[in-house]
């Protein structure tokens, strides 16, 4: 061997070497809310500030945070590898908390504010307050995400005190509904209700019992700080941690990239996640909830209209700008924004969305523009949007808006959408006309067509596409149509023409689609002005819709709506029509969609997929053809199975009212009697349930709880947080659903209490946690069926009624709305449910009927 070739072998071992003790070193650190900065950082002697921790980490660290909430802005400029990302994470079975926000407000019963004006129902903070917008959710609020409502950040004083919620004119002054405010150094809280609440009330469920409700009844959470998370570093992993709203919650800042948030709760101020700076690439948003709670008693007027009372209320969830690439924005929930749900602003490129369900906000799903009003480059690259359930936004997809070019292309396919919550738009009838000018009612499904949209390279194909009513149809072609595609698609019309016109061009694909008019009274055209789809002329000649005004009903398994007047030529909903489920709208076997749809070309279409490979697969689109055989129109494919959709972010709940006639089917709860509430809570967090063993261990970590034989019999116990029943309610139905995981048909006994207390608190890893909890006199007894099926949660696997366990526990005088229940399970045999930490959707779930007084 030569001297260089020596030393070139030296030099690789030295580095592999380096790089073997590198990942050897890797730490990990702690930080728990009563731990100290002069700690060392381990288990047991943890940090108390994430900000003081995360600059100690190096490649390949990882920091856990115990359970609590973190009051600080973190700020990470650390930077991982490619091969030693670091990973900041809630610590294994626990909840963290960021949160940039006020400690104080937080605890009902508080002393935090005083009253300012009775008539308005106006109260300031004890304490100083910054300048700043405030933005603020009141808790606890039954019938809500996570029962939470957002409050609306006013920025002119004479709004927010303003005695009428009337519109009279673009300079009038008028209340919206509850707020916040910032005057002369204190924050100032408004929960008065205003006309178009009430009605909101009236439909969905009450808010506030008092018209001009105290806020010290309330947990209000309430941030004035431009963000609660800042990232500027790479190669990070955000994993099981919650992050409180601020203006921005979280901001990617320039050159961050290859960042992952997995699992992540962030509640959105103005936004959730944004990009304000450029060149943030190949970022990973998945498993996660990205929440807001816009509130329906907010008019689109109210955002966008002079005076825009509202305006700070119109916030995006996802917002990207800078030219941002390479994002996967996939399997999470995306809710309640007051404006849009993902939006694009300037050039962004590799877009990737898929397996969200997306859901409330006030305007579109997802607006892609390349607006050079804001510094961009006024162009709009790739955007892949597939596999998706979209309910109750405004608009779909607003594309090519306030846009100079659009190179593309934009590729919606296998999306089932549904537009069925009637849209408040004017709060005055006549504000605005794009929607017929009423109160409430849709514009369009898709925004693509007009003098100021650059749309074009759009594809939209084996969609399932269901709408309430639309004043200009469903609109499925773009402003500039050459080689678009709208083709396989079930598009469904409760009220009203499907689509009004089309935009042709050439190397055009409009084909394959089916359409269907559900309302028999409407006497409108089907489509384009004609009654049947064989009517029209050049286009469609494979689509089907052949009765006149009426279509062809696709026949999806379970699609029924709940009238209120079926003689009526206008069919308004009830609220639970409101929301479907997405296996809802698979197909019945004799479906006429079957088989029939047509092979989507590419044509010019160049896109490429995640993993870099291109996404015209032998002249076909990718998501056009199933199993190498042309498959059904939509877009379910036959094959699919209703467990196909049943687990998040795919799960949807009905509002808490007036919920849709369906079929008898068994395992279904009984409907409350009227006059009854109900409260329905899973475990919600990996120290909320919980095994102690025959000598006292208590774990809380375990894959699935033995109910109760481990070896040995075992105590369980189960924690339901925010459970919203009113003191000394009645009780009259209560019951724990379990999910199966292992099957057993040994004889069982198992008998229930709750803890004797006013708000349980979780579990830890104490011995004798479970078992030195003081129970209640009542106790439930029950001996279960044979669990035969894993994944099972039917009758087989729910208690008897408990309801005398909760009475017990809201009799108490210390209990208060919103508290916590634990329910302690002790016996003979083995029954074996999912937890918490098995299966988060499997999770127990304790299910309450109440009454009140009033």
């Amino acid at each position: 061997m030569s001297r260089q070739q020596s030393l070139f072998v030296s030099c690789c071992f030295v580095v592999v070497f380096l790089a073997s003790i590198s990942s050897a070193w890797a730490a990990t650190y702690y930080v728990a809310t009563d731990g100290d900065n002069d700690n060392d950082g381990s288990m047991d002697k943890p940090f108390s500030s994430v900000n003081y921790a995360v600059k100690k980490l190096q490649p390949g660290d990882t920091l856990y945070l115990r359970t609590g909430s973190y009051f600080e802005t973190v700020e990470v400029e650390v930077s991982g590898t490619a091969k030693s990302p670091i990973v900041i994470a809630s610590a294994p079975g626990e909840s963290a908390v960021i949160d940039s926000g006020y400690p104080e407000f937080r605890v009902l019963g508080n002393s935090d504010w005083e009253l300012v004006n009775a008539q308005l129902g106006e109260y300031r903070s004890k304490i100083g307050c910054d300048d700043n917008e405030a933005y603020a959710y009141v808790l606890g609020i039954p019938g809500y995400e996570n029962e939470r409502v957002q409050l609306v950040p006013y920025l002119d004083v004479d709004h927010f005190r303003a005695t009428t919620d009337k519109y009279e004119g673009s300079s009038s002054k008028f209340y919206v509904g509850p707020g916040t405010i910032e005057i002369d150094g204190r924050c100032h809280i408004r929960l008065s209700k205003t006309t178009a609440m009430r009605n909101a009330e009236a439909r969905y469920g009450e808010v506030f019992s008092a018209e001009n409700a105290d806020p010290s009844n309330y947990q209000i959470v309430l941030s004035q700080e431009s963000n609660t998370l800042i990232v500027t570093g790479s190669y990070l992993t955000f994993k099981d941690l919650t992050v409180n709203q601020a203006q921005d919650s979280i901001e990617l800042k320039s050159d961050a990239h290859h960042v992952v948030f997995e699992g992540i709760t962030v509640w959105m101020g103005d936004t959730a996640i944004t990009t304000a700076s450029s060149n943030v690439h190949d970022i990973t948003v998945t498993q996660s909830r990205i929440l807001g709670d816009a509130p329906y008693w907010i008019y689109w007027s109210d955002m966008k209209d002079d005076p825009t009372p509202a305006n700070r209320a119109r916030g995006t969830s996802i917002n990207l700008e800078g030219g941002t690439e390479g994002w996967v924005i996939s399997w999470n929930l995306i809710r309640g924004s007051g404006q849009d749900l993902i939006g694009t602003n300037n050039g962004e490129d590799r877009i990737f969305v898929h397996h969200n369900r997306l859901e409330n906000c006030g305007d579109d799903a997802f607006e892609i523009e390349g607006a050079a009003k804001n510094g961009g480059t006024a162009n709009i690259r790739q955007i892949v949007i597939d596999h998706n359930y979209i309910r109750n936004c405004l608009t779909v997809v607003a594309v090519g808006q306030d846009t100079v070019e659009m190179a593309g292309p934009l590729l919606f396919y296998r999306n089932v959408v549904t537009l069925l919550r009637d849209h408040p738009v004017n709060r005055k009838s006549g504000i605005n006309s794009w929607n017929g000018g009423g109160e409430f009612g849709y514009g369009k499904m898709f925004k693509q067509a007009g003098s100021d949209y650059a749309t074009r390279n759009v594809h939209y194909y084996q969609n399932t596409l269901v709408m309430l009513n639309s004043y200009k149809g469903i609109v499925p072609t773009p402003a500039k149509p050459d080689g678009s595609t709208f083709a396989n698609n079930i598009v469904v019309m409760v009220n009203g023409e499907i689509n009004k016109s089309y935009n042709l061009g050439v190397n055009q694909l409009i084909d394959g689609n089916l359409y269907w008019k559900v309302n028999t009274q409407d006497n409108e055209p089907l489509v384009d002005d004609e009654d049947t789809v064989g009517e029209l002329k050049g286009i469609e000649q494979n689509s089907i819709g052949d009765t006149p005004k009426r279509g062809t009903d696709p026949k999806f398994v379970n699609f029924k709506l709940d009238v209120v007047d079926r003689d009526k030529e206008y069919w308004a909903l009830k609220p639970g029509s409101e929301v479907f489920k997405m296996e809802d709208f698979i197909l019945a076997d004799n479906s006429p969609a079957t088989a029939k749809a047509v092979p989507v070309t590419c044509r010019n279409i160049n896109a490429i997929s995640e993993s870099g490979n291109s996404m015209c697969s032998n002249g076909i689109l990718i998501g056009s053809i199933l199993s190498g055989a042309t498959g059904a129109i939509g877009a379910i494919p036959t094959t699919a199975k209703p467990s196909d959709y049943q687990k998040f972010p795919f799960d949807a709940t009905l509002p808490p009212t007036d919920k849709p006639d369906v079929p008898d089917v068994p395992d279904v709860p009984d409907v409350p009697e009227v006059g009854e509430q109900v409260v329905s809570k899973s475990v919600e967090g990996s120290s909320d349930d919980a095994e102690e063993k025959d000598g006292g261990r208590v774990d809380i970590d375990s894959s699935d709880l033995e109910l109760v034989y481990d070896k040995r019999d075992q105590i369980v116990g189960m924690r339901f947080n925010a459970m919203t029943i009113p003191a000394k309610a009645t009780i009259t139905n209560a019951y724990i659903q379990f999910q199966t995981d292992e099957t057993n048909s040994d004889t069982t006994s198992l008998t229930f209490v709750a803890e004797a207390t006013d708000n349980a608190a979780t579990f830890r890893e104490e011995d004798e946690n479970i078992s030195s909890r003081k129970r209640t006199s009542a106790s439930v007894s029950w001996e279960p069926a044979p669990w035969s099926s894993r994944g099972e949660a039917g009758l087989n696997q729910r208690t008897p009624n408990i309801k005398s366990l909760v009475q017990e526990v809201v009799d108490r005088e210390g209990w208060t709305s919103g508290n916590s229940i634990v329910i302690i399970v002790s016996g003979s045999g083995e029954r074996v449910a999912e937890s918490y930490d098995g299966d988060r959707n499997g999770a127990p779930q304790l299910y309450v009927e109440y009454k009140t007084s009033e």
